[in-house]
């Protein structure tokens, strides 16, 4: 935006001696244009009725029914706007670095933990993790392998997709219907998959995620070989992708909740990101809910902390990182 201001002053500039050297180009078109690339270094195109004039990407196109005044105002007008919007966005980017500023210092930090008010009863924690993909799909999944199991058994229905990565810990996740669902939603659910199985803990950066109809699915071992338990088998080919460990905490009607990254990216709301990382759930779930100017509330950040992967985390806020 910045360049584009600088073009514009500089474009304008050159031009500006055109109000008072042009009368009537057209009456020598050769001698116009001549004297335009001169004093101002212009390529100038004569028309019928137009003169036109053009430096880089800049283009102004002086009419024969119209004034120079007149339209080198609009290029003013440009100008304008464009400067207002940079003072605009530098005034918000001020804002934003000096939250980020007493967020890392944590001063701010010290302070909110001491204005926490008492906590209230606990909500209820449901048995699965879940969330609504951005096409409006529900994911379910496990806790642990023992939820993985009981999830598996008592919400697998025909048309779902079932989602597990190859490392040890994974959860299971049931996208329900998902044989309907689209590619976003597939990538939704697997970077999910990813984001709370163990690769989160040794902290990688992607993981390779697989999913199968849910008639590949089965609590049936081969002939002759042990399943031991909480374990599954996957018969049949298995769909792999690639997703990355990113999740969001998001602002709902009741309180936040953590979705992948791909599905905050499509709601078009509000969002701090979490990656693989080092700081405590406890203090990332409180830098989030300062972020998103929340009121604070312990069973709020509590609620919040419970739902980051392995207790800890990386905070980036509009592509900053604010806690590593």
């Amino acid at each position: 935006m910045r360049r584009r201001i600088d073009d514009l002053e500089n474009f304008i500039n050159r031009t500006k001696p055109l109000t008072y050297m042009l009368e009537d180009p057209w009456t020598s078109p050769r001698e116009a244009v001549e004297e335009v690339f001169a004093s101002t270094g212009c390529r100038a195109e004569l028309g019928e009725n137009t003169l036109t004039l053009q430096m880089g990407e800049l283009r102004l196109v002086l009419r024969r029914t119209s004034s120079i005044h007149r339209e080198l105002g609009k290029l003013y007008d440009e100008l304008k706007t464009l400067k207002n919007s940079v003072v605009k966005l530098s005034a918000e980017v001020e804002q934003i670095d000096d939250r980020v500023r007493r967020l890392t210092s944590g001063s701010e930090l010290a302070g909110l933990e001491k204005h926490l008010p008492k906590p209230t009863p606990r909500r209820q924690v449901k048995p699965f993790r879940e969330f609504t993909t951005s096409g409006g799909f529900l994911a379910m999944s496990g806790r642990d392998s023992r939820s993985n199991i009981k999830l598996l058994k008592q919400h697998l229905a025909g048309n779902d997709v079932v989602f597990h990565t190859e490392v040890a810990g994974s959860p299971a996740t049931v996208l329900k219907d998902g044989g309907r669902a689209s590619e976003a939603d597939i990538m939704e659910a697997a970077q999910f998959t990813a984001s709370y199985s163990r690769a989160w803990r040794e902290m990688f950066s992607n993981a390779s995620v697989y999913y199968v109809a849910a008639d590949q699915v089965s609590f049936t071992p081969p002939s002759g070989q042990f399943l031991p338990k909480g374990s599954f088998m996957v018969y049949g080919q298995r769909r792999y992708v690639s997703a990355e460990l990113r999740l969001a905490a998001v602002r709902m009607e009741k309180g936040f909740t953590v979705v992948p990254y791909l599905t905050a990216l499509r709601s078009g709301r509000s969002f701090v990101e979490l990656r693989p990382g080092r700081t405590l759930a406890e203090d990332a779930a409180i830098k989030v809910l300062s972020l998103m100017e929340a009121t604070l509330s312990k069973e709020e950040a509590d609620m919040l902390a419970a739902q980051i992967p392995f207790g800890r985390c990386s905070v980036y806020y509009l592509d900053k990182l604010i806690s590593r």
